[in-house]
């Protein structure tokens, strides 16, 4: 039984992702450097966002580059309305916000690479179901 779909959840991590990064008290999280304690929580926070979203759409070529840039836009925006709710933009957020999408696109990448090698190597052979009616055979009416 599955009780929510991949869509769903998305709908919803992201959604609390938006609320996490725009409410004036999660801003207290420890800053000990340039590249401290926040930016593993983007890191951390983007990298989950672009896993579910890449969990969410249909395994097409090419979707990894849409997930990696809506999601990179999306930080952008995030970083840039920030101060709009008394939190501070740092472009470092943002960049370790790429780097957490960027990684989940990469490690999805080499994981179907290496599924696929392993199926062909296996024989795993794709069944293909053609839904198209048989040819019909036209009688021949010179025949008799």
């Amino acid at each position: 039984m599955r009780l929510l779909g991949p869509r769903t959840v998305l709908l919803i991590y992201w959604t609390a992702l938006t609320f996490g990064t725009h409410n004036p008290r999660f801003g207290e999280i420890p800053q000990m450097s340039m590249f401290g304690v926040d930016k593993v929580v983007h890191f951390f926070a983007y990298a989950g966002l672009a896993f579910f979203m890449r969990c969410a759409i249909r395994p097409v070529p090419g979707r990894g580059w849409a997930v990696l840039l809506l999601c990179s836009v999306f930080g952008a925006v995030d970083e840039l309305t920030q101060p709009l709710f008394n939190r501070t933009c740092d472009p470092f957020d943002w960049l370790a916000n790429v780097a957490g999408v960027a990684s989940v696109c990469v490690v999805w990448r080499v994981g179907k690479t290496v599924r696929d090698h392993r199926r062909r190597s296996a024989g795993f052979v794709p069944i293909k179901i053609d839904f198209a009616p048989p040819p019909v055979e036209k009688p021949d009416r010179l025949a008799a």
